[in-house]
């Protein structure tokens, strides 16, 4: 069956590009008390959207309203209570994406203010502790948490800049271990978290939404950085190996199969398209840095933290300089062990720009991975390397938002002070 798997699996990516290579977008946003810095709910924020009849349609789980979208663009809440996300379709120019995502959060966040409420340009809640009352209730969450230790409601209150990349059957395996190795350099660049539950982290960790993340490592590792894939038969395996966390039963109800993905379907699929149908269900609930989308034919990104204003676009910009360079990018990873990139990424979390392992210099690896990043756009004749300029800045100045931050919290007024900054 194993063969019928792998064809069903890479079937599902297309075997050249039709076109330009395409980025979508998912930005997730804290959600805020404007007066008291709490987190807030957003679910109002849809219906008054709908109510404005600029061609918002709603969005709706059962009888729940739960988000709204417009000509593909999707502006809808989270598994968490006090998060908001905002997806923009595939793109084949980043000045469109960047138009869509600009409009769409400036007309989001004029509506919160309505309400009494704020969305930051940041990857945690910055006063809020995390806690169970902030999950989303419905059934497919409710079936969810059955698999969940306590600490994985931390992830209620995180934030993160998701890039999804167009990405051929050739290349998908190289470019999720390419992004998987790259998760240090993503981390030293986009560090955006180091101020919550009111104050700095005391552990001074630039980036305190990954940390959280890693929690589900002594349990499964399905979050981090994964072993290396020699094989898209090594990574199907893989899948198997993990907990099959929920699915529906023929009435609809979502529940817990209470096994792992291989055991599932050994005893309920019949076929490679059964597999398949299971298997888009198993890889939405993998959250390794990167990781393949057969859903959607792409790799998606996600060790960046949401960016502060006026640079949304610039993880985005960055995920697809590499993957315009890919083979470059890869030749120069493979000359490092796998288990020093593992280790990178771990001390990355907390020195950023300043992390080794191994023979790894993180300030060393990420102005070459930069520049091999502004080659592959610039290889695309559209002029989108300018967008990669304040990454530039970062590099020269070993400054991610982490350190502005906490920066702002020192030479302002505190908490009230960040919040300033980053709000919309």
């Amino acid at each position: 069956m194993m063969s019928e798997y792998l064809s069903q699996f890479t079937s599902r990516f297309p075997e050249e590009l039709s076109g330009a290579r395409r980025i979508g977008l998912r930005k997730e946003f804290p959600v805020i008390n404007s007066r008291t810095f709490r987190a807030a709910g957003s679910r109002d924020l849809f219906s008054l959207l709908i109510a404005k009849n600029s061609g918002w349609e709603p969005l709706a789980y059962g009888n729940d309203l739960v988000g709204c979208s417009r000509d593909g663009v999707i502006v809808s809440g989270t598994s968490s209570t006090c998060t908001l996300k905002i997806i923009i379709p595939p793109q084949s120019n980043l000045y469109y994406a960047k138009s869509l995502e600009d409009e769409t959060i400036s007309e989001v966040a004029r509506e919160l203010k309505t309400m009494g409420s704020l969305i930051l340009g940041y990857g945690i809640q910055p006063l809020n502790s995390a806690g169970n009352d902030l999950w989303q209730k419905n059934g497919k969450i409710d079936a969810l948490r059955k698999n969940f230790p306590s600490v994985i409601s931390n992830s209620t209150i995180a934030a993160a800049d998701h890039v999804s990349i167009d990405v051929t059957a050739k290349e998908l395996l190289e470019a999720s271990n390419v992004f998987n190795a790259l998760s240090s350099v993503i981390i030293a660049i986009f560090a955006n978290s180091p101020v919550w539950r009111g104050s700095a982290d005391r552990g001074n960790r630039r980036s305190v939404r990954e940390d959280l993340l890693k929690e589900w490592e002594p349990f499964e590792q399905r979050s981090g950085i994964p072993n290396h894939f020699n094989s898209v038969e090594e990574y199907l395996r893989y899948l198997q190996g993990l907990k099959f966390w929920v699915t529906k039963d023929k009435s609809g109800r979502y529940f817990s199969p209470g096994q792992s993905f291989g055991s599932w379907v050994a005893q309920n699929t019949a076929s490679g398209q059964e597999f398949m149908e299971y298997l888009l269900q198993q890889e939405k609930f993998v959250w390794n840095c990167a990781r393949p989308r057969a859903k959607f034919g792409t790799v998606e990104i996600c060790s960046a933290c949401s960016q502060p204003p006026m640079s949304e676009i610039l993880p985005a910009a960055f995920c697809l300089g590499v993957a315009e360079n890919l083979e470059s990018v890869s030749r120069l990873i493979r000359l490092y062990r796998w288990k020093d990139w593992k280790m990178l990424y771990q001390k990355a979390i907390i020195r950023g720009f300043n992390a080794k392992a191994g023979t790894l210099r993180l300030d060393s690896i990420a102005e070459e991975i930069l520049a091999l990043a502004y080659e592959g756009l610039e290889q695309r004749y559209l002029g989108e390397e300018i967008l990669l300029s304040d990454a530039f800045a970062r590099l020269n100045k070993q400054e991610a938002p982490a350190e502005k931050a906490k920066r702002w919290m020192k030479e302002t007024e505190g908490l009230e002070g960040l919040i300033k900054k980053v709000a919309y």
